[in-house]
C-alpha cells in the first residue's frame, strides 16, 4: 500500500535505513515495499564529493541519498549537485563554465573570465 505522498515515504525510508545500519539499499527496499517505483542506486560526484542516491526518475524529484559515511537523508540529486558545485566555487574562487562544465579561476570581474579549458568567455561565450 502506498504512503500518502512520495516525500512522506522518503522520510520514512530515511528513518528505517538509519535505524538499520545507514544503508541506502534498506531505504530503496523500503520504498519498493511501500509500492513506489525506483530505478536502482546511482552515484554522482562533484569536486571530490560523491553522493549515492536512489534513482526516482527525475533530477529534482525527492529521493533518499547518502554522502560518504554519513546517514541517509532526503534530497534531490540535482539540488545536492548544485549546492556542492556552489560551495566548491565559493571556497576556491572558481566558476563553472557554462559551455564545457569545467571549473576555471574567476578573473577580477566574472564577466571577463575566460575558461582555461575551452577558451570561451563564461559570460558571453565568445572565443
Amino acid at each position: 500500500m502506498k504512503t500518502a505522498s512520495f516525500e512522506q515515504a522518503c522520510n520514512r525510508a530515511v528513518c528505517y535505513a538509519n535505524r538499520h545500519g545507514r544503508k541506502l539499499e534498506r531505504a530503496e527496499s523500503f520504498l519498493q515495499r511501500a509500492g513506489w517505483i525506483t530505478f536502482g542506486i546511482e552515484y554522482v560526484s562533484c569536486a571530490e564529493r560523491e553522493l549515492a542516491y536512489v534513482n526516482t526518475g527525475d533530477t529534482y524529484r525527492c529521493t533518499v541519498a547518502k554522502e560518504g559515511r554519513g546517514g541517509v537523508f532526503v534530497t534531490s540529486w540535482g539540488d545536492w549537485y548544485e549546492g556542492a558545485e556552489r560551495e566548491h566555487c565559493e571556497e576556491n574562487d572558481l566558476i563553472s563554465c557554462g559551455y564545457c562544465g569545467e571549473f576555471t579561476p574567476v578573473a577580477a570581474q566574472w564577466d571577463e573570465t575566460v575558461c582555461e579549458h575551452c577558451g570561451r568567455n563564461v559570460s558571453t561565450g565568445e572565443r
